[in-house]
């Protein structure tokens, strides 16, 4: 999946993908794998 809006947000917001994470109340690792950093899921897609 890949949300550019997600990564927008984020940045206007001067957050670390980490501070995002915790501020939806996920953990980083899903946060970077719901915007398509992890080579894996991004090779899916």
């Amino acid at each position: 999946m890949y949300y550019p809006r997600l990564r927008d947000l984020r940045e206007d917001h001067e957050l670390k993908q980490k501070e995002a994470a915790a501020f939806l109340g996920i953990d980083q690792r899903i946060y970077s794998k719901i915007r398509g950093f992890n080579s894996n899921s991004a090779a899916a897609a």
